[in-house]
């Protein structure tokens, strides 16, 4: 069975209400503060990180030097830009590339605005987009409480002790889309009241 190429583009934006230098800060030197654990792939993970350098890397720490590495830092302008290139394996909705790219913008002092871009090419179906465009507002949803003066959380690791087999979905996108699900929820029933 042949896989189509395609590409998929995903564009968000999050008003933060808090300084650029704080919201660059808590990105790339607290991750390990607000990235959800269960935002990773394995229950070993200790933490995740965002290294903000040429040749860097996003990556989940497993500890003696284990771990799984998302991205690799291809561009960096601090305190407004990074841009990260990683790989999707099929466990994970691939085979794909996807180049990820956050700009921070000063609002006025007081806010800032993070502008969120992810170019996903190679094996991207409609499924994978959603998925990853869900993700990422739970993810940055987070992030932005966390810049605003929300506590650091200690999230629950609920992951499967073994890696699911190419064949089935993997614990993360089942969580992400739960969590999408639960979302969705929560918005029909403010509508109806």
């Amino acid at each position: 069975m042949a896989t189509e190429f395609t590409v998929v583009r995903i564009e968000q934006q999050f008003e933060i209400a808090a300084p650029i230098a704080k919201v660059w800060d808590a990105l790339v030197k607290q991750t390990p503060k607000w990235w959800p654990r269960d935002f990773c792939t394995n229950p070993k993970v200790k933490a995740f990180y965002i290294e903000p350098k040429i040749g860097g890397r996003a990556y989940e720490d497993w500890g003696k030097g284990e771990g799984h590495q998302w991205y690799s830092v291809i561009g960096v302008e601090s305190p407004s830009y990074l841009c990260m290139l990683g790989q999707l394996s099929p466990q994970y909705g691939g085979p794909a590339t996807t180049m990820l790219t956050l700009r921070l913008a000063d609002k006025d002092k007081k806010s800032t605005t993070l502008s969120l871009s992810d170019c996903v090419f190679g094996r991207a179906d409609d499924s994978l987009r959603q998925s990853i465009d869900g993700g990422w507002r739970v993810l940055f949803g987070a992030f932005k409480k966390f810049c605003e003066g929300g506590k650091e959380r200690e999230p629950k690791v609920e992951l499967r002790e073994k890696p699911p087999a190419a064949t089935e979905v993997s614990p993360l996108m089942e969580k992400i889309e739960a969590k999408i699900a639960a979302k969705r929820a929560k918005g029909k029933k403010k509508k109806r009241r």
